[in-house]
């Protein structure tokens, strides 16, 4: 028989899982009858007593309704009452008999956090199910970024920047760096509202939004000698129009690796431009060779999918099984995972995303690869172009 702090452990544990949570919140799934194991003729006869402190404990439940009922037991003179079952009304009952059993357990409060977001009157209730699922993640965020998503997503329209920046729309008084910094979010929901949409070009060509809201990349020669500066910045945008004067174009995911690239001759490399990667549908892009390198992880994988579908001739570097595997020992817990359909990947790529989406730690950010094979794989790469040409 257990006794009610292992039941509300296991409750705690149902709280984490985004779908069980979900269930919980849902006013249908109520009210809740648990079912309690009576303990065996053996436990009785063998354990008298810690089964007595397991059935004090259960008399002073507090929380919902335990339903006792007397069990005769051959070791014993006297019938036994033990717990049958364990009955709750709502969430709100079930919610207290974990923090009522266990003081220290973060459920309580995280229901607290979340019953603020969804009753506000911003929240609509078209994104009650992906708040709550995807909460693990989301609570980590000010509650106040969460409502300000929620209540854009909502005001936000196809091309209604109409070419202008992000922070033209002055929505609900926020500024550039609140977009940059829920961008995602904000794409979800809007995935929501906007089921036949594309996204996969980002929130500001879905709005017509100008670039250059958007940070700069870094347009590194790699030759030393191609362009005026050996390392300048431009907006992403501008890269629609403007031919960068190399054979050889590696775009790198981020910026940080910026001082791990070796000389390569007729080489530029663009970095940092993220998920912004409309630009790379330039017509002067499909007479390169383009090497694309990214994090390894699923959001790493879906940018390579973005990158593929403009420039599907391209070849990934460094975002494969054998090269995680080979340094898995810097990866770490990838805290969103996207559960999107890539389809522009090789099979080989895709089957790299899902297995990084089952992994406990499944992100390997660029910069944790070591600097000797970085440079080794971009020098290889390289050479193999160069006995293209010739």
């Amino acid at each position: 028989m257990k006794n009610p702090i292992d039941i509300a452990k296991q409750f705690e544990q149902q709280w984490g899982k985004p779908a069980k949570r979900s269930q919980i919140l849902d006013t249908d799934y109520w009210p809740l009858i648990i079912e309690i194991t009576a303990p065996s003729a053996e436990y009785v006869k063998r354990n008298d007593d810690a089964l007595k402190q397991d059935l004090i404990a259960w008399k002073n439940v507090t929380v919902g309704y335990v339903e006792f009922h007397d069990k005769h037991y051959n070791s014993l003179a006297d019938k036994l009452s033990v717990p049958l079952t364990w009955a709750f009304k709502n969430h709100l009952e079930w919610i207290k008999a974990i923090g009522t059993l266990i003081p220290h357990s973060h459920a309580p409060k995280e229901y607290r956090q979340l019953e603020q977001i969804l009753q506000h009157d911003s929240v609509n209730t078209l994104f009650y199910d992906y708040i709550i699922k995807n909460f693990n993640t989301l609570k980590s965020k000010p509650e106040a970024d969460i409502i300000n998503a929620a209540s854009i997503a909502m005001q936000l329209n196809k091309g209604m920047a109409k070419g202008k920046p992000l922070r033209s729309l002055k929505l609900n008084d926020i500024d550039t760096k609140f977009y940059e910094k829920n961008d995602t979010l904000l794409i979800r929901l809007l995935e929501i509202r906007f089921p036949n949409e594309n996204f996969s070009d980002g929130l500001a060509a879905f709005l017509d939004a100008s670039h250059h809201s958007s940070p700069k990349v870094i347009i590194k020669d790699l030759d030393n000698s191609i362009t005026l500066f050996k390392e300048f910045h431009v907006y992403p945008s501008d890269l629609l129009t403007v031919e960068l004067p190399a054979k050889n174009i590696i775009i790198i995911e981020n910026q940080n690796p910026v001082h791990y690239l070796p000389k390569l001759e007729n080489t530029i490399a663009i970095l940092g431009a993220g998920n912004n990667l409309s630009w790379m549908k330039a017509k002067w892009l499909e007479d390169k060779n383009i090497a694309y390198w990214g994090d390894m992880d699923t959001w790493g994988m879906f940018i390579l999918n973005q990158a593929r579908q403009h420039q599907p001739k391209l070849n990934a570097l460094m975002m494969h099984k054998q090269a995680f595997n080979q340094y898995k020992d810097e990866a770490i817990k990838e805290e969103t995972i996207t559960k999107s359909t890539l389809i522009y990947l090789s099979p080989e790529e895709n089957e790299f995303y899902l297995f990084l989406a089952k992994e406990d730690k499944g992100r390997l950010e660029q910069e944790f690869l070591p600097e000797t094979f970085i440079q080794h794989v971009l020098s290889n790469w390289h050479e193999r172009t160069f006995q293209d040409l010739n």
